[in-house]
């Protein structure tokens, strides 16, 4: 980008680069010149945009029967790629690390409740909530 042509989000003002709503694209190395009479001096420096979690995939209100399996499915994109974790009622639980789903066999009574995906990266955390509705067997 030639000096002075700047995107509309990117500002610059006495020696001071300022971005409005960064944007993907923003990445990449920028290098401040600077003259005068006594010489010149350049300095550059790298700058990495993050991009907060989003959910692809929620997990959705589920109704399962006592003794059944029941799959909660949950996806996310971002940049770097989030990591997914799974929590019930102030306790982790396992997922799955390729899919994010949480697998919960042989459903119990005590499993009705809400789960919670939780989707984390360098830019942030996101989160989705979903109810396993859980009918109990027949006696």
């Amino acid at each position: 980008m030639s000096l002075g042509q700047w995107p509309a989000h990117i500002n610059e003002n006495d020696g001071v680069l300022s971005f409005n709503v960064v944007q993907k694209d923003d990445a990449g190395e920028y290098t401040c010149h600077a003259k005068n009479s006594q010489g010149e001096i350049e300095a550059s420096v790298a700058v990495t945009v993050y991009e907060l979690p989003s959910f692809t995939k929620t997990p959705v209100d589920t109704t399962a029967q006592e003794g059944s399996s029941v799959t909660l499915e949950c996806q996310a994109v971002g940049d770097p790629d989030p990591h997914i974790t799974w929590s019930s009622v102030d306790k982790e639980l396992p997922s799955n690390e390729h899919t994010g789903s949480l697998y919960i066999e042989n459903v119990r009574i005590a499993d009705a409740g809400s789960y919670t995906c939780i989707a984390g990266n360098k830019a942030g955390i996101n989160w989705a909530a979903a109810t396993l509705h859980v009918i109990p067997s027949a006696p």
